[in-house]
């Protein structure tokens, strides 16, 4: 693995916040969870 690969590795895990609410955001952002819905983002925190 590189040294960028693992950079990047690691932001993405401390990204990964444990303070992001999956449910809410979806809730209020109806146009994401639509979006998630359709498979055009793996996920909320993708988006």
């Amino acid at each position: 693995m590189t040294k960028r690969a693992v950079i990047r590795e690691k932001r993405m895990a401390f990204d990964r916040s444990e303070l992001f609410d999956t449910q809410f955001y979806l809730a209020t952002n109806p146009d994401v969870a639509k979006a998630v819905g359709a498979g055009l983002f793996t996920s909320a925190f993708q988006h």
